[in-house]
């Protein structure tokens, strides 16, 4: 395909429409063709659903039977972090009540910090004076804290709720951070594994589904803490909820490939299967299904609206798009050119469908409400775009002015909460329209992180100034200074957030965990530690991320949450185990999907025939059930050894996996097996 070649491996096909090859989405069909997500257990469908309930009522009698306060935060602890918390709310609302209450020593640095933690989630008000104690006046963490690695894992999770004013709290985040990152190494496993887990993200900033499916493996491990009931059943819970969301997912990608219009945006990320899982993360109980279904369709929806714009849009033909966007004229869409009026009668159908949905008591102006952001929406993309044909590079206040609006959280979080109905009243409604803090705080989130890791990719082809490219003009400053100012300004609005969190008491909760959910979206993608990671291939490194493209984030973690690949008695938490330059095809079972190379044993089973972790996207679903005399294979993540320049002065890459044989009647769950004829004279 002839065309520049720029970051992240992408080519420039029109350099007057300022556009990109966009890459496909990697699961095009694939819940449509296999709708079903088989299940390994042994027992049947109605034991598990049967058995989770028994679990259920016996996981409630522990509330009674547990009389320690502490005992009991780590009960509502464990149950939050794996998905399960939603079939308590009421024992945990009044658990939280008393604990509001219950004082611990001052040296008592786990309790304090876990009871910090689980009072401000629930938007219960803790004052961070009983912190005094962790810090002395120079700064330093006290030498009985740092020599207690959970109670120091528990300050790091707390102090991520910290407010603007809270000096103490942003002290404390940065020296636990410190601290936990020098002594990581050092721990011995399992307690390690949860240490990594947080400083990746802490869990309160992390999608909540996603974070049941990594912490499930990790409580299991870790045997000082982990109640092998509750275990059984965040186990058993996701799996039965991973059928629903399965069904789901399916019926939004017929939705969206049955439709006429989208297949006309040759130029748009067709992304169903992502917006599913986007919706997802905003509300995963079951009772939520068709909201979760309707947020889905409005999210795929907007992603080629932003398309249309900046990647395929010229001034002279966006001006009359935009009119008959702004003005939702039906009719006039009908006189738009090829696209333009393909993708117009998308958005009005969709928008159309939404209302269709809603119960009749509903009033029609909260659709509207989602109507006049997307025309604020409209125009600020107007803006952009005569910003890019200009060249222009706006102050950083005036390029947020726009970008934060264009970002789409706000659209979103409307959206989410008109579908949602629950507690939705005229005044949440006026609140919403007035683009609230806690909103425009996320968006601030998101969009300064979209620019830190896409500032070469949008420099190099010419689009809209990022809000790196401002700040660097703005204050003369360089290209690092600027990120590690902007990263400093999302830590800053997230301690906003946290302050509204709190002290929004006319809006429900149910409501406001959707605009926080939200932004953890963004985060499970695009957060770490070091922003600089993120920017994409230069140089010589450009031609084979051409070849080799980078395995998109959103694949790994639906992947994680939607497959049954990703069973959740196989302990792994990488599913694709090197990158390549061959390409997939269903011809080739033995190919990795996303990563393009074979899947070759390593280690103890190098011999061995090679085993497909995703055979089931080339559409050979595993059996439920096992052959005889079959040996399960599964895939392990080993760590790297450390070998020549110190950690800091290396690439990441993937991490290196063996194949780990086990006995099947060892296991009552297991994926994939091949049959011991093929094994043998193969084991070294």
């Amino acid at each position: 395909m002839a065309g520049r070649v720029i970051a992240q491996g992408y080519r420039v096909v029109d350099e007057e429409r300022h556009a990109v090859n966009y890459r496909s989405s990697v699961w095009g069909d694939y819940f449509i063709r296999n709708p079903i997500l088989p299940h390994n257990y042994r027992k049947s469908l109605e034991w598990m659903t049967e058995r989770c309930d028994d679990l259920i009522v016996e996981t409630r009698e522990m509330f009674v039977d547990i009389l320690n306060p502490f005992a009991k935060m780590k009960l509502i602890d464990a149950l939050q972090r794996l998905g399960v918390s939603y079939h308590f709310k009421e024992e945990i609302d009044n658990s939280l009540e008393s604990l509001v209450s219950v004082k611990f020593a001052n040296d008592d640095f786990h309790a304090i910090s876990l009871q910090f933690r689980l009072l401000r989630q629930q938007r219960r008000y803790m004052p961070c004076d009983a912190f005094k104690e962790f810090i002395d006046k120079q700064g330093n963490l006290n030498g009985t804290l740092c020599s207690d690695t959970r109670a120091l894992l528990a300050l790091y999770e707390a102090a991520h709720l910290g407010t603007p004013n809270e000096e103490i709290l942003r002290e404390a985040q940065v020296e636990t951070t410190n601290q936990l990152k020098r002594i990581v190494d050092c721990i011995e496993k399992p307690l390690s594994n949860k240490v990594r887990h947080a400083l990746e993200t802490p869990s309160f900033r992390r999608m909540k589904r996603l974070e049941a499916r990594l912490y499930i493996p990790l409580y299991e491990e870790d045997k000082e803490e982990c109640n092998e009931m509750i275990l059984e059943l965040a186990k058993l819970d996701f799996y039965l909820l991973q059928r629903l969301h399965r069904e789901e997912v399916k019926e939004i990608c017929e939705w969206y490939h049955g439709l006429e219009s989208p297949r006309e945006l040759f130029y748009a990320r067709h992304r169903p299967a992502e917006a599913y899982f986007w919706a997802l993360g905003v509300y995963y109980e079951p009772e939520y299904s068709k909201p979760r279904k309707l947020l889905a369709k409005f999210i795929a929806t907007i992603t080629p609206y932003d398309d249309t714009f900046d990647n395929y849009g010229l001034w002279k033909e966006l001006q009359p798009f935009a009119d008959v966007m702004q003005r939702w004229d039906e009719k006039g869409a009908e006189q738009l050119g090829r696209c333009y009026k393909e993708y117009a009668q998308f958005m009005f159908g969709t928008m159309n469908e939404i209302e269709g949905a809603l119960p009749k008591g509903t009033p029609r102006k909260n659709v509207n409400v989602i109507k006049d952001i997307i025309t604020e929406v409209c125009k600020g993309y107007v803006t952009e775009i005569d910003w890019r044909d200009s060249k222009y590079i706006p102050p950083l206040k005036e390029h947020l002015q726009i970008t934060l609006v264009t970002c789409f959280y706000w659209a979103i979080n409307c959206t989410a909460f008109v579908v949602f109905q629950e507690s939705v009243t005229e005044e949440v409604m006026i609140w919403m329209s007035g683009f609230p803090q806690i909103v425009k705080d996320s968006c601030i989130v998101s969009r300064l992180m979209d620019d830190i890791v896409a500032h070469a990719f949008e420099t190099e082809r010419n689009n809209v100034a990022t809000a790196v490219t401002c700040y660097m003009k703005e204050y003369d400053s360089t290209k690092e200074e600027a990120i590690k100012a902007l990263w400093n300004d999302v830590e800053n609005a997230w301690k906003d957030m946290n302050e509204e969190y709190l002290k929004l008491t006319s809006i429900p909760s149910s409501l406001l965990i959707q605009s926080v959910s939200i932004m953890n979206n963004r985060v499970s993608k695009l957060a770490s530690d070091d922003p600089m990671k993120h920017v994409g291939p230069t140089g010589d490194d450009r031609q084979e991320a051409n070849a080799a493209a980078a395995v998109p984030f959103d694949a790994l973690t639906i992947a994680a949450v939607l497959l049954g690949a990703s069973s959740i008695s196989v302990k792994t938490r990488t599913l694709y185990h090197h990158r390549g330059q061959e390409r997939c095809s269903q011809n080739s079972p033995t190919t990795c999907l996303l990563c393009r190379k074979p899947l070759e044993s390593a280690g103890e089973a190098k011999g061995l025939p090679a085993t497909n972790l995703l055979n089931h996207l080339h559409g050979q679903t595993p059996s439920p059930h096992f052959p005889k005399g079959s040996t399960t294979i599964v895939w392990k993540q080993t760590s790297q050894k450390r070998r020549g320049a110190p950690r800091r002065g290396r690439r990441p890459s993937w991490p290196k996996e063996e194949l780990k044989v086990e006995d099947r009647s060892t296991k009552d769950v297991v994926v994939f097996y091949v049959t011991n004829e093929k094994l043998k004279g193969k084991r070294s």
